[in-house]
């Protein structure tokens, strides 16, 4: 028996990355049919239920965000990851869990989005249901 097992618990780079896009890539279509329907209709109806965007300003810049820098920092977090595979070897015992958080945080974020749109939504139907 030997005492020096090799390290069986690094992932392939490109196992790693694989899953990371496969599980990433539904919440990214999300994002992207919220980001070209959804925020339009949910500003649309604000508009027509007489809430302008200062009513509701503790919820649409939460939205805004994602909406307007969600390319620009999903560009930046894959240049940080191409970056620190060349500049950090030791980043290869810890890739699978530094990227696996990364997939978690965009899918939290995206479903966060979510949350809010349905949340101005919600708060902006009742005035559509009895005009003033």
């Amino acid at each position: 028996m030997s005492t020096n097992l090799p390290d069986r618990t690094v992932e392939p780079r490109w196992l790693t990355y694989t899953q990371a896009i496969i599980f990433t890539l539904p919440s990214l279509v999300a994002w992207g049919f919220a980001c070209i329907f959804l925020v339009p209709k949910a500003q649309e109806i604000s508009l027509l239920a007489g809430f302008d965007s200062s009513e509701l300003s503790w919820l649409w810049p939460m939205t805004f965000l994602f909406v307007r820098w969600g390319g620009t920092i999903l560009v930046a977090v894959i240049l940080m990851f191409v970056l620190l595979e060349f500049v950090a070897p030791w980043l290869r015992r810890w890739r699978k869990l530094t990227v696996s958080i990364g997939v978690w945080m965009a899918n939290a974020s995206v479903l966060l989005g979510l949350t809010i749109l349905l949340l101005i939504v919600l708060i902006a139907a009742p005035a559509l249901a009895h005009p003033q």
